[in-house]
Parts: C-alpha cells; structure tokens; sequence
C-alpha cells in the first residue's frame, strides 16, 4: 500500500514544476521585445513510482506515478533553421558587399560621366573638322590642343575617382569589416567562457547563449561558417563546448574560434591586391586548414573564401574581368580602372601614329610622368605640341611634287577624323585583345558592362533576401516569443499551481480525517 503522505510529495512536485513554468512564461512576455531572445521553456518529466525500492511486496495498483519532476530550463531553437539561415546569409552579405562596390563605382562612371567623355571627344573631333578647313590656322590650332587636354583631363579626373573609390573600399574592408570579424571571435571565445563557467555551476546561462547567437549570425554575415560542438568533463560536470569554422571554398575549413581560444584576421595589399590574412591562437599565420588539404602561406587564405561579405568586397575591388590572367567573368574596380587606361593608351596611340610622319615623330599625347606608359592617370598633351609654335598637326603626308605646294591638302586631318568612326583593338600589356570597336562606343560598352552588372547583383540579392526572410519567419515562429501564446500558458501554468495548491489541500483534509476521526473506532 502506498504511503499515506505520498501524495503531499506528488502535489509539491505539481507546484514546483507549475511555478517554474509561471516564471519562465514572465521571463519570455518580459523580453517579447529584446532583440535576439529566444523563447525559454521547462523541460518536465514524469517521475515513477517509488514502490521499486519498497523492502516488502507491493500490490501492481501502487505501482503508480510520483509526480513530474523539473529536467532542465532550455530554449526554444531549431538547429537546421539556424544552420539554413547562416548559410544565406553568407550569401546576402556576399551580393550586398558587391553591390555596395558597384555602386561606388556607379557614382563616378554613371552615364552622365560616360556621355561627359564622349561629348568632350566629340567637341575635339569637331574642332578637328574646323582646322580640317584651315589647317595652318594657328588659332583652330590652339582650340584643337586646349580641346585635346581637356579630354586628358577628363581621363585623369576619374582616373583619381576610380582610384579613390578603391582605396574607400579597400578601407571598409581593413578598418571595418576585417575589425567587426575579430571583435566578434573575440566576443564569441568571451562568452564560451563564459558559458562553460556557468554549466560547471548547473547555470544553463540561456542568456548568454542569445548573446553568443546574435554574434554567431552576425559572423555569418562575412563568411560561410560551421559550427561543432563537443562535451567534456569537469570535475564530474559534463558541458558542452564550442568551435566555429570558416568552410572553404572546396569544403574544408579554418578554425576560428574553439571554446575561448580565437584567431584573428589581418588584410593588407599585395601586388595591387586585398590578401587577407588568417592568425592562430597564438597570433602565428595559420599554414593547413584544418584536413591538411590547403596550405595557406604566410596564412593568406584570400583565395580559399567561398562565400560571405569579404568574398565579395574582393571580387569587385580585385578582378579585372578581360584584363585578368587568366581572364575572368568577373568586373571589379580593377577591371574599370584597367579599362579606362586601355582607352587612354589606345586614344593616344592611334593619334599618336596619326600624326607623326616617316621623317618625323610627332606625338598629340605622351605621359607626364617619363619613363611610364599612357594611362588614364597621366595621359598629358606631349610636350612636343605645347611647346610648338605655328602648325603642330600635320595636315597631309603626301609628299608635294617637285616645284609645287600643297597647302590645301588636309587629307591627313581628315583621316584622322575618320579614325574615331573606324573599329579598334584594346590590348592588355601583354598584347591580348580585350576589346574591338569604335572610340565613342568603348566607353560606352564600359558604362552599359557596369549597369548590368549592378541590375544583375540587384537581382540576385532580391532572391536571397526574400530566401532569408522565409527563414528568419521560420525562425521566429520558433524562437520568438509571442504574447497571445505566452498569455495562454500563464492561464494554464496558474491553474496548474491552482489545482496542485487545492490536491494539497485535498490530501491534508483526507490525513486530518484519518488523525481525527479513524482513531476513535472501537472505542
């Protein structure tokens, strides 16, 4: 026969647990606005019978329940939603971060800019055609020349923007991005600690771990992440301990952080490109990922990205598309920045030839800085032709005939003229075509290249952000607290207690009637 007091036990037991689900439900309707709380909740479990430990036989009627007993205080969280929403959101932030150096380039090569060019082109062609009337007119000449450097002006001038964007760029990557990352590992090891302390003391520190996920999904942002755990023992305690992973581009992976120890990144510039680097534990350049299967010298491990912000922030500052070795599909600032020096050689070269003769070398444009080859940085009107005084640009190359003039011929300025409606090759330095056609149209082509570029990116960032938004709804439904359920369950949880309160009582009216009443039979 079960004990006459074993049902106080099963009434305290419904109390204690009831209680415990009352103040988890005022924990979560108090923080129903706190930015990365997760839903907590009481694990329960039903606690058998105490009849097994019974010295005597026992009837199988009193084999019956002791109760429900606490297990432990645990968040509401799915695993694979979360592993979902930071592999998409490696993705975002790869399309943001180069949607964001598109459009730095955008403000210094819109169309404006491009038509900028072509109408200042146009006007030297025009005065081109003035002086093709008068070709010894030292006036058209002059007009000539200062229309010539207005356009090695112009190309200077965004020459500088382009190179300013680059270096505002490679400066959100260095003292933004690169020190967000480490402050994150380091904040992350903190809370493992942290953490790890708590679970020793039986704190399950759900809290904590709200902070540590906030800077998890935030990581997450920057590169592809994996995360591992493992359980230790401490002390007859065991807790459970985390490492997180950079996932590299053919599936292995860099340890970042592993329980409080993080490594740290570093970026600078190598050959004219972002190299960013990866620092162990120890502040040592990291050399093998973590399979063996790629070595990272000096710990560069640029090249090893796959996804995330940094990932694209280098693919639109670094790749130069047709100018890279070998060529890419990819157009950075680099690839605009090469671009805009090729048209700089090619416009220079072709009027250059135009108009030096066999006896004579006569250049319209040289570099200002000697010994370097043309480019849309130092592209200047030659030295030759500012110091001319009279005639610089040779009107024919037609030889006159003995005895005879040719004064009136001004076939030479006419082809010249004609040369801007005729196709071109632009080669890289090393003589590979890039690009065939006209003068006017290259800029042109260079300006439509950018906007599909950033309709394209735009495009892409839609798909994976309305991807993201499915997830974190997902997500929320989850781990979010919402206040018409929580107000459900604090009804529930209160009568609970109620009703455990009034068993109590029961119980205690059932062993008073025993103690006052049964003790007076056979009297």
């Amino acid at each position: 026969m079960r004990s006459s007091f074993s049902g106080y036990y099963v009434a305290k037991q419904g109390i204690n647990v009831s209680r415990a689900q009352l103040e988890v439900t005022g924990q979560n309707i108090s923080n129903v606005n706190t930015e990365g709380y997760t839903k907590q909740r009481v694990d329960t479990y039903a606690l058998g019978s105490m009849m097994g430990k019974s010295r005597v036989a026992a009837a199988k009627s009193d084999y019956i329940g002791s109760g429900a007993n606490i297990n432990k205080y645990s968040q509401s969280r799915d695993a694979f939603l979360d592993v979902r929403y930071r592999q998409e959101n490696a993705k975002y932030g790869g399309t943001s971060a180069e949607l964001s150096v598109l459009t730095e380039i955008g403000y210094v090569l819109d169309d404006a800019v491009v038509d900028g060019l072509n109408d200042q082109i146009q006007d030297f062609v025009s005065q081109l055609q003035n002086l093709s009337g008068k070709a010894n007119d030292p006036v058209i000449q002059n007009v000539v020349k200062g229309s010539a450097q207005s356009v090695a002006q112009l190309l200077n001038q965004y020459a500088t923007q382009i190179k300013n964007a680059k270096n505002e760029m490679v400066t959100t990557v260095s003292d933004g991005a690169i020190r967000e990352i480490n402050g994150y590992l380091q904040n992350i090891a903190t809370l493992n600690k942290a953490i790890r302390s708590a679970n020793v003391s039986g704190d399950p520190a759900l809290e904590l771990n709200d902070q540590r996920n906030t800077l998890i999904d935030n990581l997450s942002t920057y590169f592809d992440i994996k995360l591992s755990t493992r359980e230790v023992d401490v002390g007859g305690v065991m807790v459970e301990e985390l490492c997180v992973n950079m996932k590299t581009s053919n599936g292995d992976s860099f340890q970042l952080v592993d329980n409080d120890d993080f490594a740290q990144f570093n970026s600078y510039i190598k050959d004219d490109k972002i190299e960013i680097q990866l620092l162990d534990f120890d502040g040592k350049p990291v050399y093998y990922s973590a399979n063996g299967s790629l070595t990272a010298h000096n710990g560069e491990v640029t090249d090893f990205l796959s996804k995330g912000a940094i990932r694209g922030y280098i693919n639109r500052i670094d790749s130069a598309g047709p100018f890279d070795e070998p060529q890419s599909q990819t157009m950075g600032i680099a690839y605009y920045e090469k671009a805009l020096d090729c048209f700089a050689a090619t416009f220079a070269k072709v009027l250059n030839e135009a108009n030096s003769t066999a006896d004579e070398d006569k250049p319209m444009f040289e570099s200002s800085v000697a010994g370097e080859p043309i480019t849309a940085s130092n592209i200047c009107v030659s030295t030759k032709w500012s110091n001319a005084e009279g005639s610089y640009i040779t009107p024919t190359k037609v030889k006159p005939q003995d005895g005879l003039t040719n004064d009136t011929d001004n076939s030479n300025i006419l082809y010249m003229i004609s040369l801007f409606e005729g196709k071109h090759e632009f080669k890289r330095d090393d003589g590979v075509t890039v690009y065939t056609g006209k003068l006017y149209d290259y800029c042109t082509d260079m300006s439509t290249q950018l906007g599909m570029d950033i309709q394209n990116i735009t495009k892409e960032q839609g798909i994976y952000e309305e991807g993201l938004d499915d997830i974190v709804t997902s997500r929320m439904s989850v781990t979010g607290v919402n206040i018409d359920e929580e107000t459900i369950d604090m009804m529930m949880y209160s009568r609970a207690f109620s009703a455990s309160s009034r068993f109590m009582t029961s119980i205690d009216e059932i062993i008073q009637t025993i103690i006052d009443k049964m003790g007076l039979a056979g009297r």
